[in-house]
C-alpha cells in the first residue's frame, strides 16, 4: 500500500501501489489493520485509486477479512 488517510472517525482512504510488471493495475491488494480496542468496532476504507472499469467486485466477489 502506498498510503493510508486519515479522513474521519474510523475512515480511512487508501492508495495502492500499482501492481508490478503491470501497466498500473491495482486490482490486488493486502493490507492488515491493528487496533487495541472492542473487536466489535467497524472501519470504513476507501480506496481512492482503483480507476478499472470493471472488476470481479462488479460480479459478487468479496473481500476476505479476518480477525487475530
Amino acid at each position: 500500500m502506498a498510503a493510508a488517510i486519515y479522513t474521519d472517525e474510523d475512515e480511512f482512504d487508501l492508495i495502492l501501489q500499482n501492481d508490478t510488471n503491470t501497466q498500473g493495475y491495482t486490482q490486488w491488494f493486502f493490507f492488515k489493520i491493528k487496533h487495541n480496542g472492542p473487536y466489535a468496532k467497524e472501519f470504513t476504507f476507501s480506496i481512492v485509486n482503483h480507476v478499472k472499469s470493471d472488476s470481479l467486485f462488479n460480479y459478487g466477489m468479496k473481500v476476505l477479512t479476518s480477525i487475530e
